[in-house]
């Protein structure tokens, strides 16, 4: 067997290392044909697959994937056309490129046949190993670039997959992030806590401010941002010591608690508690404040009337004793006084402190004075008589007046003199905020008709 060598023959070029491997079938029932067509293809670098005859071509068709088919025609039993015609009805290798190899059938009849039958080349034996090679070589480049197509084509729709999967994670997290936002913002509009942030040093400017403010205090958010005085500048002028100090507290212990009043909208002052944690900007490293407001306002008012339900139950408690046990005239006297005393106190809650304690401090010198001259009054009220004149004064004052007047006559009755009716005169004034003298008028005279 002869074989032609063409004019000019090139070095194969070496195969890259990394380079992707591609398996090329050589089907041929003649083991010198295979055998040649083998040696011709080794140098490309491919992994090369050997089939005796169709059947046993199409059974290794069925488990793996080839770049090229080298395909005799001339094979006993089943020969290359029908073989190509069973490859071509696959879906997996019907577009797998043929190369016949004939050495019997070169009239130009058999050419086009095999053509027809799906043949992309037709090579005449013997080969020439150039020009098979050659021929190979570019059938297996154009699979390989098909592979690398559809591998960047796989992993590009996977990554597409993968990002409309991260897109959507990421839009279900911002709906539940947002549902969260809008219920904590729900939760913090029906709480009466106020969240904030500020820096730690004087005047305290107001970084950020929860929208519970309004309710709180009547004030927009943005009041207190926008204007770096306004939350320091609102805090009752006793109490901005208290503020003061707990900063000093916060600096030493990094946390504070602290409870001061605070100028509203409508001009009435709140109490509030304030706390607060001491931390640090990350931008800027200065000192801020992260802390919360609560109305402690009716709580405060509930403990001051807790506190004179107390004394008030204390008072009745001692003038019942006294009054069953008939015990001395002076220390009726200082009960009486003491009564008094918690009476006006509570009738004048809307007073300011300061003219309260004056007042009772009035009361108690008249009951120390009373006390001391040592006279008898056995005629002053019963406990039952000031219980009820105290309930009716702590009612408010609306009813104050008629348990002042009430326990005016009683001192009329047991021969007070007038400085006590004086100073029940005084907590008429302060309960009904006016004129008194027609009080005084009335006890005066139902004194002189006592005399």
């Amino acid at each position: 067997m002869m074989t032609s060598t063409p004019a000019v023959q090139f070095p194969p070029e070496p195969v890259p290392v990394d380079r992707p491997r591609a398996k090329v079938l050589i089907v041929d029932d003649d083991e010198r044909n295979a055998f040649a067509a083998t040696q011709a293809l080794e140098e490309l670098g491919q992994e090369l697959v050997v089939a005796r005859s169709g059947p046993e071509a199409l059974r290794k068709l069925l488990h793996d994937d080839f770049a090229v088919i080298l395909l005799d025609l001339h094979m006993p039993g089943m020969d290359g056309y029908e073989t190509a015609a069973l490859i071509r009805e696959r879906r997996r290798t019907r577009d797998v490129p043929i190369v016949f190899l004939t050495a019997v059938f070169r009239d130009e009849g058999h050419i086009f046949k095999a053509y027809s039958a799906g043949a992309v080349d037709v090579v005449f034996k013997p080969v020439d190993p150039f020009i098979l090679r050659s021929k190979v070589q570019v059938l297996v480049d154009l699979h390989l670039k098909r592979v690398e197509l559809a591998n960047e084509l796989e992993m590009r729709q996977r990554l597409l997959e993968e990002n409309a999967r991260v897109q959507a994670e990421k839009l279900e997290a911002e709906r539940s992030l947002q549902a969260s936002l809008r219920r904590q913002q729900a939760i913090q509009r029906a709480l009466p806590i106020v969240f904030y942030s500020r820096m730690a040093d004087p005047p305290y400017a107001a970084l950020s401010v929860s929208d519970s403010i309004k309710g709180l205090t009547g004030y927009e958010a943005a009041d207190f941002t926008e204007d770096p005085d306004f939350g320091y500048g609102q805090v009752h002028p006793d109490d901005q010591h208290i503020v003061a100090r707990a900063q000093e507290e916060a600096r030493r212990a990094g946390s504070y608690t602290c409870e001061y009043r605070w100028l509203c909208a409508d001009g009435t002052y709140k109490s509030l508690i304030d706390q607060g944690i001491l931390s640090e900007d990350p931008d800027t490293g200065a000192a801020v404040v992260f802390g919360t407001l609560l109305d402690n306002t009716e709580r405060r008012a509930l403990e001051e009337a807790l506190g004179h339900a107390r004394k008030m139950e204390t008072v009745g408690q001692l003038t019942g004793g006294a009054g069953q046990a008939g015990g001395a005239g002076e220390d009726r006297q200082a009960q009486a006084a003491l009564v008094l005393g918690v009476q006006v106190a509570g009738g004048v809650e809307h007073r300011r402190a300061r003219d309260r304690a004056a007042l009772l401090e009035q009361v108690q010198g008249r009951a120390d004075r009373t006390t001391a001259d040592g006279d008898d009054q056995a005629a002053l009220l019963t406990s039952e008589g000031l219980g009820r004149q105290g309930l009716q004064v702590g009612l408010g004052a609306d009813r104050a007046e008629h348990g002042l007047e009430q326990l005016g006559r009683g001192l009329v009755a047991a021969d007070q003199d007038r400085g006590a009716l004086g100073l029940v005169g005084q907590a008429a004034h302060a309960v009904q905020g006016g004129d008194h003298r027609l009080l005084l008028d009335r006890l005066a005279g139902e004194a002189q008709g006592a005399h």
